[in-house]
């Protein structure tokens, strides 16, 4: 798990003796220590949100069964040998450095025992006001939803949903829209290599440093996602007001207090005046169309 405290660490480390040396010294990448400098310069630039928004990825194991051929196999119920569980999860709070996660212990991952892992992210999407995943409403919540469901966990409290695959496909014309692809085009520290489907083989046999490296490459995933959001957030139609009920100073999407007034929004039936904000690029305008100091609502795109 990475922590602020870890990364504070690391950061006295490299003021020490230099970020080179402190890559041998950590046996760690000269690219996450880097991040973690970003990571932390971020943060400390950055307001807390009125809403709680959880930055979530979850690694799951793949269905086994009997086929036939190779090619697009008509799978019946009876060749099924064993459905799908979920083998770990990553989250983090939105501009808190700290990342949280669980993994099957080896013994869990052999029985296909996700209730213990289930209810710990259970518990952070009850906190949630607002999740954004990669994918969220087509995999992560629905799987979370069935293993919720399946280990007799209730519905968790509504929440709001940011889902930078239908972004990304809405707003952007990317090559590929995998969070890899778009990570690398936007010149942010991609996937952690995984080695391809042996590791997801190893963990389903209970490898315990199999389930190890799943988990770091879990985190790894929500540390991007986040890095993601922040690129295209400006660009989010409907954007969930993270930062409350605020007057025309202030960003309801970044908090930042860098925005111009830029034209007028109209309706079919009224005008508003509209504002940009320059640190993020979200596009605003008055929810109140008579008044001059009236409150900011973000525009669709």
């Amino acid at each position: 798990m990475i922590t602020t405290e870890k990364l504070l660490q690391r950061q006295k480390l490299i003021d020490d003796i230099g970020i080179n040396k402190a890559s041998e010294v950590l046996k760690v990448k000269k690219e996450t220590l880097e991040r973690g400098i970003r990571e932390l310069a971020r943060i400390s630039k950055l307001k807390e949100t009125k809403l709680k928004v959880l930055v979530l990825d979850i690694e799951t194991a793949p269905s086994r069964a009997y086929v036939w051929n190779f090619w697009k196999a008509n799978i019946g119920k009876d060749q099924v040998i064993s459905d799908w569980f979920m083998i770990s999860w990553a989250a983090k709070w939105l501009n808190n450095p700290d990342v949280m996660s669980d993994v099957l212990t080896p013994s869990e991952a052999k029985d296909e025992d996700d209730s213990r892992i289930s209810a710990s992210i259970h518990s952070l999407l009850d906190e949630a006001d607002v999740v954004i995943a990669h994918n969220a409403k087509k995999f992560d919540l629905p799987k979370l939803n069935t293993r919720f469901l399946l280990n007799k966990l209730p519905k968790p409290s509504p929440y709001q949903t940011i889902d930078t695959l239908l972004v990304a496909r809405k707003q952007f014309g990317f090559n590929s829209n995998s969070l890899d692809s778009i990570c690398r085009q936007l010149n942010i520290d991609g996937k952690v290599d995984t080695g391809g489907m042996s590791l997801w083989t190893r963990c389903m046999a209970g490898d315990e440093y199999a389930l190890k490296d799943m988990l770091q490459y879990n985190e790894n995933d929500v540390i991007i996602l986040e890095d993601v959001y922040d690129a295209i957030k400006g660009w989010i139609p409907n954007h969930p007001r993270l930062y409350g009920d605020v007057l025309g100073d202030t960003c309801e999407v970044c908090g930042s207090k860098h925005i111009v007034e830029n034209g007028e929004y109209r309706t079919t039936v009224n005008k508003y005046k509209s504002y940009s904000c320059l640190s993020c690029g979200s596009s605003l305008k008055d929810r109140n169309n008579s008044s001059n100091n009236s409150e900011l609502t973000v525009c669709a795109r």
